[in-house]
């Protein structure tokens, strides 16, 4: 599992945080078998989660207290 910001969206580029498209990526060259993004800046939450599963399916919303079983 593998655990990365995503902070924008992927019109927001930004050079201190991840996009979506870059995160799936990353998780996709890692071999990672589930990607959670976290760190979401107060925009359209959803659409990050959308625009990551594109490039990497296995990939889930971090929420407060959230846990996950490994």
């Amino acid at each position: 599992m593998l655990v990365l910001e995503c902070s924008y969206d992927n019109s927001t580029k930004n050079e201190n945080h991840l996009i979506p498209s870059e995160a799936g990526r990353i998780a996709r060259k890692c071999n990672a078998k589930k990607l959670v993004i976290t760190h979401f800046y107060p925009l359209e939450r959803d659409a990050r989660l959308e625009e990551t599963k594109k490039v990497f399916p296995e990939t889930v919303m971090a929420e407060d207290l959230m846990e996950i079983a490994i």
